[in-house]
């Protein structure tokens, strides 16, 4: 079995990139829809729960809402160009972050931090590994000064939990990475098994026909060779037999009369021919 930690051929690499690039999407088709009904039931209730922000901050959370419709519509509906499913999928992720940064931006209050790290933490299930560091770099960089504004005293015991949970996303996408990557080559190691077993199936197979149509040329010889012998047999035994006709009629000619030479001499005639023929 090939390692992973082995430098992959540029063919393996590419196979890998695909069967990343369709477990993304199987995700996202999943996972889209579900975000956007979240995100947009956080903007749209959140003055329900206690959670005002001001009107410039609701339309943001408002467009951002619309932005993940669209791309939850175009993983349902319509293909995606290989360049674009790391980043839409990315894209996907980045919406509830967004809703509730603009969110703790707006109301002053750290307590949304909390859902910032669940958010965070769930950047695992991404599976380029650039989008997935840069993506939690660019957050925890905009949560930090946030919680330094409004966490007092409880600042780094929330910027800990940020860098914590952008850890805890790192090393389940690494892990989760590996196993898919590990499966896969175990699918690929399979797959090619199989073919190069279906090969020699085929090989196998022609090589029994070739056997097969060589037996039958082999009968035909011998049979061709014991009907030559058979043929053979039948005219020395034929010229045996003319042979001896031909001698008798010859001691015969002598000692009749014209008439019966005559008929001795097409007796004599007969056996010639039949001699030449064999």
């Amino acid at each position: 079995m090939r390692s992973i930690f082995f430098a992959m051929s540029p063919e393996l690499h590419e196979r890998m990139n695909a069967a990343l690039r369709r477990t993304v999407l199987l995700r996202a088709n999943i996972l889209g829809p579900a975000v956007l009904a979240m995100t947009a039931g956080f903007v749209i209730c959140s003055h329900w729960f206690g959670i005002r922000p001001g009107p410039i901050a609701h339309s943001i959370n408002l467009g951002l809402v619309g932005v993940l419709a669209l791309v939850a519509a175009w993983f349902r509906w319509r293909p995606v160009p290989d360049p674009w499913v790391h980043v839409l999928s990315t894209t996907v992720w980045w919406g509830p972050v967004a809703a509730t940064l603009v969110t703790e931006y707006s109301i002053h209050d750290t307590n949304i931090t909390w859902l910032l790290l669940v958010m965070l933490a769930s950047a695992g299930v991404l599976l380029d590994t650039r989008y997935v560091v840069g993506s939690l770099v660019i957050a925890i960089s905009i949560a930090i000064p946030l919680v330094l504004r409004d966490g007092g005293s409880n600042a780094r015991l929330y910027i800990a939990a940020l860098v914590a949970a952008g850890a805890f996303a790192t090393l389940s996408h690494i892990l989760m990475r590996r196993a898919l990557v590990t499966a896969e080559l175990h699918r690929i190691d399979a797959a090619d098994t199989s073919s190069q077993l279906a090969a020699r199936l085929v090989e196998l197979e022609r090589a029994k026909d070739e056997r097969a149509q060589l037996h039958d040329q082999l009968l035909h010889s011998q049979r061709l060779e014991a009907t030559g012998t058979l043929a053979a047999g039948l005219a020395h035994d034929m010229n045996n037999i003319l042979a001896s006709i031909t001698t008798f009629a010859e001691l015969l000619l002598d000692d009749n009369s014209p008439t019966r030479r005559e008929d001795i001499q097409r007796i004599l005639a007969q056996a010639a021919r039949g001699a030449e023929l064999t």
